[in-house]
Formats: C-alpha cells, sequence, structure tokens
C-alpha cells in the first residue's frame, strides 16, 4: 500500500493544468470588469473629511478652563456642531454601508468561484485514492 500510495503521489505532484483550461481562465478573467476604483477613492476621501473634521475639533477646544468669549463662541457654534456630529454620522453610514457590500461581493466571489474547484479537486483526489487503492 506504501509503495502505491507513493506512485499516487508522485502522479499528482507530475500532474499539470491542461493549456486550455489556463487559456478559458485568462479570458474569464479578461472579461471579468474590473473592480472600481471609485470606491476607494470614496472611502480615502471620507477618511481624509473625518480626520480634518477631529483635527478642526481638537484645535478649536480651548487649552484651559473656559471664559468668557470661549463661552459666547461655544453658544453660537451649538448649530455647527450638530451639523458635524450629523455629518459624521453620513459618512460613518457611508462607510458601513461600502464595508458591507465589499465583505458581501467577497463572499459571493468566494463561495462561487473558488469554492467549487476546489471541492471538485478535492473529490477527484479522493476518487483516485480510493479506486486507485481497491483490489
Amino acid at each position: 500500500m506504501d509503495q502505491d500510495l507513493q506512485r499516487l503521489t508522485d502522479e499528482l505532484r507530475n500532474e499539470k493544468c491542461p493549456q486550455r483550461v489556463i487559456d478559458e481562465v485568462r479570458r474569464r478573467i479578461a472579461r471579468r470588469p474590473r473592480p472600481h476604483s471609485l470606491g476607494v477613492f470614496k472611502i480615502a476621501s471620507v477618511t481624509a473629511v473625518l480626520a480634518l473634521v477631529c483635527s478642526l475639533a481638537v484645535w478649536h477646544r480651548p487649552a484651559r478652563g473656559p471664559t468668557a468669549h470661549a463661552l459666547k463662541q461655544a453658544a453660537r457654534t451649538k448649530p455647527q456642531s450638530a451639523q458635524v456630529a450629523r455629518e459624521t454620522e453620513d459618512a460613518l453610514g457611508y462607510i458601513g454601508v461600502i464595508l458591507l457590500d465589499a465583505g458581501t461581493h467577497t463572499r459571493d466571489i468566494l463561495l462561487n468561484q473558488a469554492v467549487p474547484p476546489l471541492r471538485n479537486s478535492l473529490t477527484t483526489a479522493k476518487n483516485k485514492l480510493l479506486n486507485h487503492i481497491e483490489p
């Protein structure tokens, strides 16, 4: 049995994919639409805007206790702060939607394109082993 198993493993190591299969895969890859780099640009721009908003918030924060001028300015900027909070919430929600879409797309690609060939190759290897070992 050890010799049969050794011979089978040598055969499996020497097996190569036929050129027609490689050509078909290259043709399918060329036909597949490219992922939109616009999504990456959107994520980068939203992140940059969030970083800018956070840095502005830290920069405008008073260094010491509140002064009369600071209290007047704070009373004047409360509506702006609420608007910034709403925009930040919208931006984070948008980033979440993009990440959920990317996760769904990746899951679909893995389930539909990667798993079936892997399952078929494992089934083929199992069948070769079982058929080769039986008398």
